[in-house]
């Protein structure tokens, strides 16, 4: 099996790189990237990626995409303009790479056919002030221009029903080490702050929910699709745990005891979001149950000091 990663040498996909290039079923791994946030992580990490060639081209170069898509099997689709889920900064970048680079993505797989698994948002759903939980059938309403250039992309990934197989996985905030790791991830940046700064600042009343995922277990769900692939291919969240950015907080000071918190203005109360945790397709993909404090422990471990 050959694999072609977009985006593969960023936060998700070197660590994802690091995974498959173990699997015996994988001969060739394609990492297509910008290193527009320049992570040369991955190709420093003391490691032979004997099956690994790199591209460093643009998603919306169409002849060098084309060439890529050509060399494999199948298709991971992680190139993205990502800053906070929440962000309303640089519009245009957001359009133009996770909208028109995944249009340009698909309409090369109209006439090289290959299964494809993009790697969507929870933030399609937007944000909320009521606690409910959201589901694949619950209505989209992004908040954000990011979350309405993953919506536009999931749109363009559809129109490969009749030609292919597709997997939309829309995952929610992802922590966790990797070799490229993100550090305005919420859950990344506290274990961050408390760890080296002992000290936290929180943004409101920190009650709004989000959900969020460990790293390891998106890579087992992508890996195991992958590989064997799921029941249907469709949308399906990838969710392992609802909490509030004060239960974020309470465990990472648990971990981190001396850690000072710092509330800015704290009589407002900020919208949220929650899902359902993705128990049945972890269960479909023999994917265990995790404990979030023992996560952020093995995160904590990768710290030098």
């Amino acid at each position: 099996m050959r694999i072609l990663i977009t985006g593969g040498a960023g936060y998700i996909g070197s660590a994802l790189t690091l995974l498959l290039q173990e699997i015996d079923e994988i001969e060739k791994i394609i990492i297509y990237d910008n290193l527009k946030r320049k992570n040369y992580s991955l190709f420093t990490c003391n490691k032979k990626l004997s099956k690994v060639e790199f591209i460093n081209a643009d998603i919306l170069d169409r002849k060098k995409l084309t060439d890529a898509v050509q060399q494999v099997d199948k298709v991971i689709h992680l190139a993205a303009k990502v800053l906070t889920p929440f962000s309303d900064s640089e519009i245009h970048a957001f359009d133009q790479v996770n909208n028109w680079g995944t249009a340009h993505l698909v309409d090369i797989l109209d006439n090289n056919p290959k299964d494809i698994i993009f790697l969507s948002s929870a933030s399609v759903y937007g944000v909320s002030s009521n606690n409910h939980l959201l589901n694949e059938n619950s209505d989209v309403k992004p908040s954000s221009f990011y979350g309405t250039s993953k919506l536009d992309a999931e749109k363009h990934i559809k129109r490969l029903e009749h030609s292919c197989n597709y997997y939309i996985l829309r995952c929610a905030n992802v922590y966790g080490y990797s070799p490229a790791w993100r550090m305005d991830a919420v859950v990344n940046k506290f274990m961050f702050e408390a760890n080296f700064k002992k000290q936290l600042i929180i943004y409101g009343d920190g009650t709004q929910h989000r959900p969020f995922i460990y790293l390891k277990t998106l890579l087992k769900v992508i890996q195991k699709i992958l590989i064997n692939g799921a029941t249907k291919k469709g949308i399906y969240n990838l969710v392992e745990h609802n909490l509030s950015i004060n239960d974020v907080k309470d465990v990472v000071q648990k971990i981190i005891p001396d850690t000072e918190i710092i509330y800015i203005n704290k009589e407002n109360k900020l919208k949220g979001l929650q899902l359902e945790p993705s128990y049945k397709l972890f269960e479909e993909l023999d994917i265990k149950e995790t404990n979030f404090e023992k996560e952020l422990i093995q995160f904590k471990d990768r710290f030098s000091f």
